[in-house]
């Protein structure tokens, strides 16, 4: 009996008949791969080839300066320097493993300024934008700290520097100058320590106040008009005259007092000698004359009886005690200042972001990826449904010829089933 073999199309009706008689399979593996497939791209995918990004500036106290406290230049390409990074890296623990060696070397972390254009020329906004690849981090969150710690760099450095910056002049220096220069110091110290109260008046107010802690302990909280005030007082014009005058009258002399003395009596002969020989109308006459009486009230090289000289020890003493005195106040408000200007970098200096949370670019967006994921998923799940039921198709079609062989011998016989006596009496009769 000969067998036959039915092949039969397969309908789009007939895919869905069977992918609705697997439904519970087919859904369950669409989800289990659709799940799969998300976290593959949220931790594996994503991280591999997503980068963050966040925008921010810097409010400083002095915009226009583009420098630190102290005057170092700032430049923002600092910002991304591997120094930077490690500083960044040690300001948190959870930042421990954060491989910032190799996110310098091989540019996973860049920096770019947002600039405008000015007659032809490119000028900063002081925008500036961080941008992280993302597979140096675990999760966004770390990355979005990570980015504000590397911002915080400079403003630490800058607050840093505050704090040891001092206005103050050496007091060994002030105290080994001669009494001219002592004079010049004085007035340059005042000079510049209006500059710098006229330069936190123009970035603010007068009004504007500062709380700082001076050198007893105590908090103080002043306008910067007071502080101004403070130092105007000092070493005044007044101050500068009479020091300046009582100088030039006592002659008074930093150094060897002795050996000046006897160079002045030597002058002063010098001086007497040639006013006897010249014309005493003559101007030279009046110069070394006008010389010599100077000379002589300062060490009374005349022998005048009852004259006591300017130029001696005790007076001196006490001129350089008045400037000392001069330069201590000033000192003393110099320090003053350097908190002032410590004080105003500690609350003025702050990195300003545009937002509160990074901004992921180049990864597949998690909704994107759960719905593609979930049409493949079922897609992949509807034909292993398929395939499935095609092979117990197959099997069963299989097992059923089996069964009809069977039947078909023991009903029909065969040849080989004959009875071995019969076939030998039909081949008796032939012969």
């Amino acid at each position: 009996m000969e067998n036959e073999e039915k092949r039969e199309g397969i309908t789009i009706g007939e895919v869905f008949r069977i992918i609705k008689k697997h439904i519970w399979f087919v859904l369950g593996a669409t989800l289990l791969f659709a799940a799969a497939a998300v976290l593959l791209i949220e931790f594996i995918i994503n991280p591999m080839i997503a980068t963050y990004s966040m925008d921010f500036h810097y409010v400083f106290p002095r915009q226009d300066s583009g420098s630190y406290p102290d005057g170092t230049p700032f430049f923002f390409q600092e910002i991304v320097t591997p120094d930077a990074l490690k500083d960044a890296r040690e300001t948190n623990r959870d930042f421990e493993g954060i491989d910032v060696e190799t996110m310098s070397r091989r540019g996973g972390i860049a920096i770019e300024a947002e600039t405008f254009s000015v007659q032809e020329v490119e000028e900063y906004t002081g925008r500036y934008t961080v941008t992280v690849d993302a597979s140096y981090f675990d999760n966004e969150g770390q990355a979005e700290s990570f980015i504000r710690a590397v911002a915080e760099v400079p403003v630490r450095k800058m607050k840093e520097i505050a704090k040891g910056l001092s206005y103050t002049v050496a007091e060994s220096t002030f105290n080994s100058a001669p009494f001219e220069e002592r004079l010049r110091l004085l007035a340059d110290l005042k000079e510049s320590l209006l500059l710098v109260c006229g330069q936190w008046i123009s970035c603010y107010s007068e009004n504007y106040n500062v709380r700082i802690t001076e050198s007893d302990g105590k908090v103080s909280a002043r306008r910067l008009r007071d502080y101004r005030d403070n130092v105007v007082v000092l070493y005044g014009e007044s101050v500068q005259r009479e020091l300046k005058n009582e100088l030039e009258f006592g002659g008074y002399y930093f150094g060897d007092l002795e050996a000046y003395k006897e160079q002045l009596r030597k002058e002063y002969e010098r001086n007497k000698k040639e006013i006897g020989a010249i014309d005493p109308s003559s101007d030279r006459w009046t110069e070394l004359n006008t010389r010599n009486i100077q000379i002589d009230e300062w060490i009374n090289a005349s022998g005048t009886e009852g004259r006591e000289p300017t130029l001696t020890e005790e007076n001196i003493a006490a001129y350089a005690a008045r400037l000392s005195a001069e330069f201590q106040k000033l000192n003393q408000q110099a320090e003053v200042l350097a908190g002032v200007t410590a004080a105003i970098y500690q609350n003025g200096t702050f990195a300003r972001f545009y937002s509160e949370k990074v901004t992921s670019s180049g990864g597949i967006g998690l909704l994107l990826g759960a719905v593609c994921s979930l049409v493949l998923a079922f897609l992949v799940a509807g034909c292993l449904g398929y395939a499935l039921e095609m092979r117990a198709r197959k099997k069963a079609a299989l097992q059923e010829e089996t069964a009809d062989g069977g039947d078909e011998t023991e009903n029909g016989g065969s040849l080989d089933s004959e009875d071995p006596e019969t076939i030998s009496e039909d081949v008796n009769e032939e012969e």
